[in-house]
């Protein structure tokens, strides 16, 4: 399954993390983006695709399916790690927040 090498979802994989580091700092950066990149093959068995590309040449309905299927893998790794369970909330309305913008195009 290939969930790093291309620009844009390493851009968005930045991006998340970003979110997550907003919303509570102090974990490790790293750390945070490997759960996403984890959630992210998980998500993919998921949908029986190898790429995250193929996901992206779906209609829009397929795309917010499967962020939010990498927001229910990634946030409870998040909180093994340290984040506040009192804040998940937050960070799920932020991830969609930041979501939007790439369903957009």
């Amino acid at each position: 399954m290939d969930v790093t090498g291309e620009s844009r979802q390493e851009k968005k994989i930045e991006e998340m993390a970003n979110v997550v580091e907003k919303v509570h700092a102090g974990l490790s950066h790293l750390s945070v983006k490997g759960d996403f990149r984890l959630a992210i093959a998980a998500a993919l068995k998921d949908f029986g695709e190898s790429s995250w590309k193929d996901i992206g040449k779906g209609p829009r309905s397929t795309r917010e399916k499967f962020f939010a299927a990498i927001c229910d893998y990634a946030i409870p790794r998040i909180v093994k790690i340290g984040f506040p369970e009192g804040k998940v909330d937050t960070l799920r309305q932020g991830l969609q927040e930041m979501n939007a913008k790439y369903l957009q195009e």
